[in-house]
């Protein structure tokens, strides 16, 4: 893609939640509260829905579809994100509010190549 389209994709609706989750887990991490890696379960289910219902609020389909054409390729975060089931369950909740978005579509197809078929068609995918 055209570096000038990155840069203004990033800029216009940049927030920055990535750094702000990570500026909390730093500061829990140097208060001695807990290790980046030592959160129980009840504290990652409060980042992730956190961050999942910013995802499901925020997004636009329109940012995704020159994903292929543009030569960028894959997102780097792509594969972690569907790897877990909270991960695949967004994907599924996004795909089905927005059927037209080639991203969320190929991300499904995704999902079935690694063999959660039964999973997909649970959710109606």
């Amino acid at each position: 893609g055209k570096p000038q389209t990155v840069v203004e994709m990033l800029s216009e609706s940049y927030v920055g939640y990535g750094p702000m989750i990570n500026v909390v887990l730093n500061w829990n991490s140097k208060f001695g509260l807990a290790e980046a890696t030592d959160y129980k379960e009840e504290e990652q289910d409060c980042f992730w829905k956190f961050l999942s219902q910013i995802v499901r609020d925020n997004f636009n389909p329109t940012a995704f579809s020159d994903v292929f054409s543009s030569g960028g390729g894959i997102p780097e975060w792509f594969d972690e994100l569907t790897v877990f089931p909270e991960g695949r369950q967004l994907i599924y909740d996004l795909t089905d509010q927005h059927r037209n978005c080639l991203f969320l579509n190929f991300a499904v197809h995704h999902i079935l190549q690694q063999g959660f078929d039964k999973e997909v068609a649970a959710v109606g995918g």
